[in-house]
């Protein structure tokens, strides 16, 4: 059996546009046989299987890689709620509500709580329908990371919700797709249990709370708009909150701890301080109004040009790091007060809370009056 022969045409120019169509055609089949066998292939459950596990990064990441991440720049900066006089848990899930929550780890609790390796499920997802196992005898929990060979184990801390510190918290990462899409990030799912192993120790009647770190969800709403709808449509749903969560972890170092952050654990609270004794106000109080407006106008002027503070501030010491103090300057002008006529005047309720968390950590003994340590009456008119 013979095939014809192909025939390119004899003159020079229209042999190389022939040989160059030709190319294109077979390469277009080339292409188009490439594409078919490839959403072909995808079709397949252990292609598909074989792809989803190979793009995983399994290993828990290295205490340089976490501390190469950014640093989180929370986005909310009202107030938040006072969890230490809840009578129930509604208040907890009021959606006018914000909580801080601290999650404190020591190094050995911090490596403890992360992920183990187990025998994965072989075939876990059927190479016929699709239908997907969910269930690993090895891993203490059901879903996908413990079919992928991944366990998440209990591990142990100390918790703040609200200001109200527990210890010996029972703490493990939660979730499946949004543990595997964190994995190497600090922003990971939470489950918490205050009575696990602390038998009573509760917050508002309830002992359990999982913290969800909506990776998939920008906005921070959907879960709390999904769930209302359920429950006003008569379908029991969980109920939601809004949280703002710090991690802290013993040995990861860091160049600058913001304690306005912190109210989780501490209190907001007055410093610097300037103190006196009882008969200097008493017998040279024209001396001390005069140092305190002096005082008053020094700090009124650093928040309005903070450059010029600068200036003033090297200019009379020439040992500090210029950088250091121009960024200082420039960092503090908006944080000495809310305004600079407001600049030394405190408040009664902040000082009582901030005497309450002294005494509960056994930092202050004895009988304090706490109307007696402050004063806002010689300080200039606003």
């Amino acid at each position: 059996m013979s095939f014809p022969r192909l025939r390119l045409p004899a003159s020079g120019w229209k042999r190389w546009l022939a040989l160059l169509g030709l190319s294109a055609g077979i390469l277009i089949l080339l292409l188009v046989l490439l594409v078919s066998g490839a959403v072909v292939a995808l079709q397949s459950p252990s292609v598909q299987r074989w792809i989803f596990e190979k793009s995983l990064a399994w290993d828990s990441p290295t205490a340089a890689e976490l501390n190469s991440e950014p640093a989180a720049k929370p986005s909310y900066h009202g107030p938040v709620g006072e969890g230490s006089s809840l009578s129930s848990a509604t208040e907890i899930y009021r959606p006018d509500r914000f909580w801080n929550v601290g999650l404190f780890f020591s190094g050995p609790e911090w490596s403890a709580i992360q992920h183990q390796r187990v025998t994965p499920v072989e075939n876990w997802m059927s190479s016929t329908d699709g239908s997907v196992k969910l269930r690993n005898p090895q891993a203490l929990r059901n879903g996908l990371a413990g079919v992928l060979g991944l366990d998440l184990p209990w591990s142990t801390g100390r918790v703040s919700l609200g200001g109200v510190v527990f210890t010996n918290t029972a703490v493990r990462f939660k979730g499946n797709g949004s543990y595997l899409g964190a994995m190497r990030s600090y922003r990971k799912p939470f489950k918490l249990h205050l009575s696990k192993y602390q038998k009573g120790q509760h917050w508002a009647g309830r002992s359990q709370f999982s913290l969800g770190n909506l990776s998939a969800d920008l906005t921070c709403l959907s879960d709390t708009l999904g769930y209302e709808f359920f429950r006003e449509a008569g379908v029991p749903a969980p109920r939601t909150a809004f949280a703002r969560v710090f991690l802290n972890i013993e040995g990861v170092e860091t160049n600058r701890i913001g304690f306005a952050d912190q109210s989780s654990c501490i209190p907001d609270w007055y410093t610097p301080l300037l103190a006196t004794s009882e008969s200097v106000e008493a017998e040279r109080t024209d001396d001390l109004e005069a140092f305190l407006a002096a005082t008053s106008r020094g700090y009124q002027a650093a928040m309005e040009d903070p450059s010029a503070a600068a200036d003033a501030l090297l200019g009379a010491n020439d040992d500090l790091d210029p950088d250091l103090v121009r960024a200082s300057a420039e960092f503090l002008s908006t944080r000495y007060a809310a305004d600079p006529s407001a600049w030394g005047r405190q408040r009664a309720d902040v000082w009582e809370r901030f005497t309450v968390f002294l005494r509960d950590a056994g930092i202050l003994g004895g009988d304090v009056d706490v109307e007696d340590a402050w004063t806002n009456q010689h300080l200039p008119a606003p």
